[in-house]
């Protein structure tokens, strides 16, 4: 359209209009802001020239093909045929993979479904599988590559026959919750995969313990003796395990691979709740409204057979009928 902008270092940032006026903004916050009606923002005539500085452009240098002939050490015979095509053979070096268009792997139809996935209600309500036609999948849902050490194999018959749990640090101020939350305790039963983010004030016992007794319903249809727990050295879930009578198992010092179920889990309530705020433009000191959130979405989720919740409570196409009704 032929208007350009500029932000010189330490100075207003501006538009160049097409006929050569400028056009101020106002910063506030590292945000430019136009301000309509404005006398600052209205278009002004240019008082300086500034001059840009611009990375020179690459050229190829001549390739210099000698005139005369040369023998072809495979046919016998001279070759005469010309100059050598280098473009060609430039491209031959490199890789499919260099050259593959990310997007290709996906057809016209499959993206085209793709973005309308990205659009329902059932996929912003627990982002489950990443959508890469999805901004706030694409923005919240990154991490490194992902390296899988083994499998868990052990055979489960009852709720609460495996419970683990960890806590997780607020590390920086900007992170506390809304009314103060410094601390979030992760729990979850490997039988059913009910999990649960319990936001709390400290890390101590006493909170675990209420932690514990809210999820695992004590007292209440569960005795302790029924539950276990495994998590890492913990000493605040140790002696919430122990003033419960429940079964206390630590995974391995200095290996947090033996303890990556619920690392994972966490790590998963963690990325789903970013991408819920993203979702709602939310600011990060939500986070204690939206990971409860995210795990009642999680737990109630019934597109891959019966939900955690139906697990749990035994209540048959109740989770379904309340999804459709709240959907």
């Amino acid at each position: 359209m032929g208007y350009s902008f500029h932000w010189p270092s330490g100075k207003n940032p501006y538009f160049v209009c097409a006929d050569g006026m400028i056009v101020e903004f106002d910063v506030h916050g590292d945000i430019p802001y136009l301000r309509s009606g404005s006398r600052k923002s209205a278009p002004k005539t240019p008082t300086r020239e500034i001059l840009v500085p611009g990375v020179p452009a690459y050229v190829v240098p001549p390739v210099v093909v000698s005139s005369a002939p040369r023998a072809s050490p495979l046919s016998g015979v001279d070759s005469a045929a010309g100059p050598r095509d280098v473009d060609a053979e430039d491209e031959e070096e490199l890789s499919e993979t260099d050259l593959a268009d990310p997007t290709a792997e996906y057809s016209e139809v499959e993206k085209k479904s793709l973005r309308e996935a990205a659009l329902t209600m059932e996929h912003k309500l627990t982002h489950r599988v990443k959508n890469v036609f999805c901004d706030s999948c694409v923005r919240g849902i990154m991490k490194n590559k992902r390296t899988k050490v083994g499998a868990f194999d052990r055979e489960l018959t009852h709720w609460g026959q495996l419970l683990t749990s960890d806590h997780i640090d607020s590390k920086t101020k900007k992170q506390t919750g809304l009314v103060g939350e410094k601390e979030a305790y992760v729990i979850k039963d490997v039988f059913s995969g009910l999990v649960c983010l319990y936001p709390a004030q400290t890390k101590d016992g006493a909170d675990t313990e209420i932690c514990i007794r809210h999820f695992a319903g004590i007292p209440g249809i569960r005795k302790p003796k029924d539950v276990s727990m495994y998590s890492d050295q913990s000493g605040e879930i140790r002696v919430a395990c122990r003033s419960l009578g429940i079964l206390h198992d630590n995974s391995q010092p200095g290996v947090p691979q033996t303890n990556a179920l619920i690392e994972r889990t966490s790590q998963m309530i963690l990325t789903k709740t970013i991408v819920a705020l993203l979702e709602d433009g939310l600011p990060p000191c939500y986070w204690s409204f939206a990971a409860p959130c995210v795990c009642v979405n999680l737990n109630t989720e019934f597109e891959n057979g019966d939900s955690a919740y139906e697990f749990t409570h035994g209540v048959e196409g109740f989770v379904q009928a309340l999804r459709h009704q709240v959907i």
